[in-house]
């Protein structure tokens, strides 16, 4: 309870230094489980000029920025950086995955909060970080697992991080989101109904306590350990009333 009031008193400064300074102000990323802490917060505060920052569309981890360009005259600018990874002899590059990069990044002693997605294609990586660290990663990380790596700033579009789908067609007998998940992730619904049980599911932000929650069009979920996925809605129906859903994996 302590930690949640705490999460709540921040949230509400936030806020409300963005009214008093007429400036925007924001937090550092936030997991799934703390952006339904800003949901949940600002809705029972009643303040409305607050959005997420996400620097990327397959992004999981997110920026909470209280303001708005209506209200405050100017755009959001992100306090941002993207930092590419590379391996300095691809010839004897390891195949590393997320944790390995994250492993190496917390080794430096940064604190998570600092680092939002990481994007891996083939031996290469784009790092999402808050500018304040991004010169001391670039100058600090020089290894993941065996791999001797370098790294660099980028500031130029970046063609690499635009998202990859998987496309996914699911059989399911209604839209509830335990449903979806059996059928997305091959499992039995208990399964399914357990993940949500140990919260590790969310829908646009928010935490889904219920398994019964019913699915729109255009709902992003995450699911802790499994990725995101844009749920895209209903196809068709099979004449014993199931229906064929579309949903997009980000990969």
């Amino acid at each position: 309870m302590g930690k949640n009031n705490n999460i709540k008193s921040h949230l509400s400064d936030l806020a409300r230094m963005s009214v008093m300074q007429n400036r925007y102000t924001n937090t550092a990323f936030l997991s799934p489980e703390e952006q339904d802490a800003v949901v949940k917060t600002m809705k029972e505060e009643g303040y409305v000029n607050w959005f997420f920052y996400e620097p990327s569309g397959s992004a999981i981890r997110k920026i909470a920025v209280f303001g708005s360009e209506e209200e405050l005259g100017y755009a959001f600018e992100a306090p941002v950086k993207v930092i590419h990874i590379e391996p300095v002899s691809e010839k004897f590059a390891e195949e590393l995955n997320h944790r390995d990069y994250l492993g190496a990044l917390m080794n430096l002693g940064i604190d998570r909060s600092t680092t939002g997605d990481i994007i891996i294609k083939k031996k290469e990586a784009w790092l999402f970080c808050l500018e304040s660290i991004s010169q001391f990663i670039t100058e600090n990380l020089n290894k993941v697992r065996k791999t001797s790596v370098k790294c660099s700033i980028v500031d130029d579009d970046i063609p690499q991080i635009e998202p990859d789908f998987e496309y996914i067609k699911a059989n399911v007998a209604a839209e509830r989101i335990d449903a979806v998940i059996a059928s997305i992730l091959n499992l039995s619904r208990s399964k399914a109904q357990s993940l949500i049980k140990l919260e590790r599911v969310f829908v646009n932000e928010s935490l889904v306590k219920s398994g019964a929650a019913v699915l729109k069009g255009g709902d992003v979920i995450v699911i802790r350990g499994f990725g995101k996925f844009i749920y895209d809605g209903i196809d068709s129906k099979t004449r014993k009333d199931r229906l064929f859903v579309s949903v997009r994996k980000y990969i």
